[in-house]
């Protein structure tokens, strides 16, 4: 499992949302921040999955929806 949330963020602008990215995946979230998918590039064993964190301090892990293969997940932050 790898933690994708821990370094610094880009944004291309404020209406494009949040992107971070490694050489393993990468973690999207919207705009409205409603919205998070996470990626994982490679076939190699290892999962990618994000946590993050509601002003309502619950913490949530969103994971790629197939395991350790190539592919993404995604998930919603609100209801």
């Amino acid at each position: 499992m790898l933690g994708l949330l821990s370094g610094s963020a880009s944004a291309a602008s404020p209406s494009s949302g949040w992107l971070y990215e490694t050489p393993a995946g990468s973690v999207r979230v919207s705009a409205d921040r409603s919205h998070i998918t996470v990626c994982d590039r490679h076939d190699d064993g290892y999962a990618i999955d994000a946590e993050y964190a509601t002003s309502m301090l619950g913490i949530y892990i969103v994971p790629d929806s197939n395991g350790h293969r190539a592919g993404c997940g995604t998930d919603r932050t609100t209801p």
